[in-house]
């Protein structure tokens, strides 16, 4: 497994650049195929704001998310398969544990 720690702005925390974890880094693993089967992209923020007990932080953060998403998934239009209308990558988006922001 290779660690991506090179990405400017990743902090992990609620100013993490998620537009180059998604938009840069995961792309590229993406792209690059044939070296990798498998890539995992770990956003933090949403789950710190819930144990911050922050509901407007971790709103914040879901729609941070939701954006870097919608522009890799975008931005990767040209990986589906003309002839059979299927992409060559899965994306699984899912969380390790609920945390509500009361």
């Amino acid at each position: 497994m290779d660690l991506l720690d090179d990405v400017e702005g990743m902090t992990g925390y609620y100013d993490s650049n998620l537009r180059g974890k998604c938009l840069r880094a995961a792309k590229e693993f993406i792209e690059n195929k044939n070296s990798y089967d498998f890539g995992f992209v770990h956003v933090k923020a949403v789950d710190d704001a819930g144990h911050d007990k922050s509901r407007p932080i971790k709103v914040e953060q879901l729609e941070k998310v939701d954006r870097a998403i919608a522009e890799m998934v975008a931005s990767l239009g040209g990986y589906l398969d003309s002839q059979k209308e299927q992409c060559d990558f899965i994306l699984c988006i899912t969380g390790d544990h609920t945390t509500p922001a009361i």
